[in-house]
């Protein structure tokens, strides 16, 4: 029999029960298994397990895998032991629900891809380029052949911005297509700088189309505009660039697939996630991935201190191995 409400105690108790696993607080209502996922069995034991997790804020507690598409409510199970056969049918349902999400959201994302390229709202903002814009550009250390290359823009009010604030654009072109346009805020705090153009498309790897010319050496920078700065400097490199330090999608890692060399030259507080990244590939199979290692975010170093580009260069040379 199902019940309308669980506590945190007895939420515990029964997934503890159900599942034969135990369970660790992680604080704010949030439980990791010890024991791995009793569905697809990830996470191992101990202290590493923790993609297997019990929710039990607002009093509707669930427990739910970050790897396997298992997902149930607590008061669809009630109190009683499940059957293997039970559980076994809550699983199949879970899959199925997790499916058919999965292909509303991947049609409602083409649906969004193909009105973003149709309305092509990256050529109007470059085409509303003023004076002002087109300098604060140049002085953000791009030259003006890069600003057309990469089709840099003006926004007058960012369309996502409740203020209303104007904002300098990155278009976003990966296979020659339109993925996102890039707003900058101006006058925004640095945790609400960035806002895309149309939310619900997920992250992009920034300027792939660049690793077409170029299969010897790649270089991942940490944001857009880094790798458009880094670019104008390291021209014997494909350099593609990641929407923050941790946004990377392990769908991408194929596209390095051949590389004699890559490079991840993230800004120096993301030194952890870098070696992440890095030994993220080296499990992949790839053979040479190095990390290097800039003194102050690398565009700062040309923009703001007169960084050459031999001084760059050495520091790409020199990359550690992961």
């Amino acid at each position: 029999m199902a019940v309308d409400f669980i506590t945190e105690s007895e939420a515990v108790r029964i997934v503890e029960q159900h599942y034969n696993i135990r369970l660790k607080s992680v604080g704010g209502g949030e439980y990791r298994s010890l024991n791995g996922c009793p569905n697809c069995g990830d996470g191992g034991k101990g202290e590493k397990s923790d993609r297997f997790r019990l929710f039990t804020r607002d009093g509707n507690p669930h427990v739910w895998c970050r790897r396997c598409p298992f997902h149930e409510f607590l008061n669809n199970l009630g109190g009683n032991q499940l059957t293997k056969e039970e559980r076994e049918k809550y699983i199949i349902q879970s899959r199925i629900s997790a499916l058919e999400r999965k292909q509303r959201e991947h049609e409602q994302r083409i649906t969004k891809l193909e009105q973003l390229r149709i309305h092509k709202p990256h050529i109007a903002y470059y085409h509303a380029l003023t004076p002002g814009a087109v300098e604060y550009w140049y002085k953000e250390g791009i030259d003006f052949p890069y600003i057309d290359k990469y089709m840099l823009g003006y926004c007058f009010r960012c369309p996502t911005d409740i203020e209303g604030r104007p904002s300098y654009t990155i278009p976003v072109i990966n296979n020659s297509m339109l993925c996102n346009v890039r707003h900058r805020l101006i006058g925004a705090t640095n945790g609400d700088k960035y806002r895309p153009e149309m939310a619900g498309l997920g992250n992009q790897l920034f300027n792939t189309d660049s690793m077409l010319d170029n299969r010897q050496r790649v270089v991942i920078w940490e944001g857009e505009k880094k790798t458009i700065v880094l670019s104008q400097y390291i021209k014997d490199a494909a350099n593609v660039g990641l929407m923050g330090k941790s946004g990377w999608n392990g769908e991408w890692t194929k596209l390095f697939d051949g590389y004699k060399d890559i490079v991840i030259a993230f800004d120096p507080d993301a030194t952890e996630n870098a070696n992440k990244l890095g030994i993220h590939f080296k499990k992949a199979g790839m053979r040479s991935v190095r990390v290097a290692h800039f003194p102050l975010k690398p565009d700062d170093a040309i923009v703001k201190y007169g960084a050459t580009e031999d001084q760059v260069r050495s520091i790409i040379e020199d990359a550690m191995p992961v």
